[in-house]
């Protein structure tokens, strides 16, 4: 798990676009479940010696009770890992996924829905190539750590809080997992108990 600071003059030192300032998880005496975050953007014009990041916020999870402004800035980084299909961007890809793991695991402590989906769908395809918060932070040292991350078996997780609060997307990807047993035991009823489920919902729109 990749950690950088920012400089002084606000220009990211490393390649991370995240930063969790400390692992006690406090702030002014504030604390919280996961790491606090520094907020940066790309720059679209680079300047020398910096890697063209911007510092744009410090987010912590006191101000943002609902989770949607880490969801908000959680898809922004999905977005940007997103776009980052080419090799020489592999580094960069896997830190914007980071990151948005990073703050959907605050927005989901916040009981935000839509940040289970996006979880579900990134612990679902692997966007992170293994390296997840969720395992680092669990400091469970009894863990083998040489164990691969159980990614459908989270998917299956979070997709289900997603599905609970009928959000049809959820409600589809859950029923694949059950399905075809991938994070599951394979259960064809309730693969079409959440099949169906997500057709009645987005027939009402």
């Amino acid at each position: 798990m990749t950690i950088n600071a920012a400089g002084t003059d606000g220009h990211w030192e490393g390649g991370a676009p995240v930063f969790g300032t400390s692992f006690e998880y406090e702030w002014g005496g504030r604390r919280w479940t996961y790491p606090d975050v520094w907020l940066s953007v790309q720059k679209e014009d680079p300047t020398p010696g910096h890697t063209g990041r911007t510092c744009v916020g410090h987010y912590t999870p006191d101000v943002d009770p609902t989770g949607e402004i880490a969801l908000r800035y959680a898809d922004r980084y999905y977005r940007e890992g997103i776009s980052c299909a080419s090799e020489e961007l592999h580094g960069r890809r896997i830190s914007c996924f980071q990151a948005a793991e990073l703050l959907c695991l605050h927005a989901t402590a916040a009981g935000n829905p839509f940040a289970h989906l996006l979880l579900g769908r990134m612990y679902e395809h692997d966007l992170c190539e293994g390296g997840y918060w969720d395992r680092a932070m669990s400091w469970d040292l009894s863990d083998d750590l040489l164990t691969p991350f159980p990614c459908e078996g989270k998917a299956y997780e979070h997709y289900l809080q997603a599905a609970q609060a009928d959000i049809p997307e959820a409600c589809r990807a859950l029923g694949d997992l059950l399905r075809d047993g991938r994070g599951c035991e394979a259960d064809a009823r309730r693969a079409r108990f959440w099949h169906e489920r997500a057709r009645d919902l987005e027939a009402r729109g």
